[in-house]
């Protein structure tokens, strides 16, 4: 799960950067928001991935 939300952590920092260098947000506001974003992705994409392989064991069973 952990690694989910690194990755959406990182992932969204990375569309923070850049929304600041597009000139859309201020620096701090970019990085906090895109930062935010991307764990809550990471921690809706842990909780689907779960679900998903649960529904797998149970298919296998």
């Amino acid at each position: 799960m952990s690694s989910f939300i690194l990755r959406g952590f990182l992932i969204g920092s990375s569309v923070g950067i850049f929304a600041v260098l597009l000139g859309f947000m201020k620096t701090a506001e970019g990085i906090v928001f895109g930062a935010t974003m991307g764990v809550l992705a990471g921690f809706t994409s842990a909780r689907l991935y779960a679900k998903r392989m649960e529904k797998k064991r149970r298919e296998q069973q």
